[in-house]
């Protein structure tokens, strides 16, 4: 396998192990997230957790959602698209910004 290619799939694999650690939005996470945008749905959040390690995960780590306050994420969203060049479609920002503070506020899925 050439060198080049060989960073490919490291690069893949190092990706995907760093998405393993991002939590996975729950029915808690829509709870608290309702009282901000009563339209928030679970499906969303998933999206915004996918969208989140497509459009991010391929320029550089993926920083844990609960390193930043929640209120932090809009902002840096926004500098990542203006700073860095980041193209995303309302919809996509919406998701991420969404899941990137509920996973912020709530790191964990508490269990039963």
């Amino acid at each position: 396998m050439s060198a080049g290619r060989l960073l490919a799939v490291a690069i893949a694999l190092g990706s995907q192990l760093g998405c393993s650690v991002l939590v996975h939005p729950a029915d808690v996470h829509v709870a608290w997230a309702t009282p901000r945008w009563p339209d928030v749905t679970l499906a969303e959040l998933a999206q915004g957790r996918t969208e989140y390690v497509d459009h991010c995960a391929g320029c550089h780590t993926l920083v844990r959602p609960e390193a930043q306050e929640p209120e932090h994420w809009p902002e840096h969203v926004s500098e990542m698209e203006d700073e860095q060049g980041v193209k995303l479609t309302a919809d996509e920002r919406q998701h991420i910004v969404r899941y990137l503070m509920v996973a912020s506020a709530i790191p964990v899925v508490p269990k039963d």
